[in-house]
């Protein structure tokens, strides 16, 4: 029986490596003081299993960025991607330098975006896991076409124009009445 070793941050760098040969594995940035968790061409993925400040998310932002590099974090969804959102998360979601990831319990790995509506620290609601594939191009573009529909499909409809103004034009033709009625005395 193979044993699957549920580290779920070493079992994502390692299905990174097995996606992306020319992935580099805790690769060190000496003039910054920082260890990336992974790195391709000029991309650092952070991958962040546990709990983190949002000053330390922009410290680490800053750092890579300043040696021209892009960064994108990949939150575990056990601790990640619940209805309450840790301040670093609601940050890096604002931001769009986040994407999901979980680790099944046979080992295998999804990196995942969703489109969600939130209120303040409160996600209301998320849509099913778009599965990201890190070897084709950027991972943290998503389609506009998919999250309009998919907005469509949670979002009510908007009152009618005509239900917010229909008070306003009683009161208008009130008015008139009045008016058209003390002109012709």
């Amino acid at each position: 029986m193979v044993k699957v070793n549920f580290n779920p941050h070493l079992q994502l760098q390692r299905y990174i490596e097995s996606l992306c040969p020319n992935a580099l594995l805790e690769c060190r940035f000496p003039h910054i003081n920082r260890i990336a968790d992974v790195l391709i061409g000029q991309t650092v993925f952070e991958i962040q299993v546990s709990p983190i400040t949002v000053s330390e998310v922009q410290e680490r932002n800053h750092d890579y960025e300043s040696q021209g590099l892009t960064i994108v974090w990949l939150l575990h969804d056990k601790r990640y991607n619940q209805k309450l959102l840790p301040y670093a998360e609601g940050y890096l979601r604002k931001q769009r330098y986040a994407l999901f990831f979980r680790v099944e319990h046979t080992g295998e790995c999804l990196i995942y975006n969703q489109f969600e509506k939130i209120e303040g620290r409160v996600r209301i609601v998320r849509s099913p896991p778009q599965p990201i594939d890190l070897r084709r191009g950027d991972p943290l573009i998503v389609s506009r076409e998919k999250e309009r529909a998919w907005r469509k499909e949670i979002e009510p409809p908007r009152p009618l124009k005509q239900r917010l103004l229909r008070p306003y034009l009683r009161h208008l033709q009130r008015l008139l009445e009045r008016s058209s009625g003390t002109n012709s005395v």
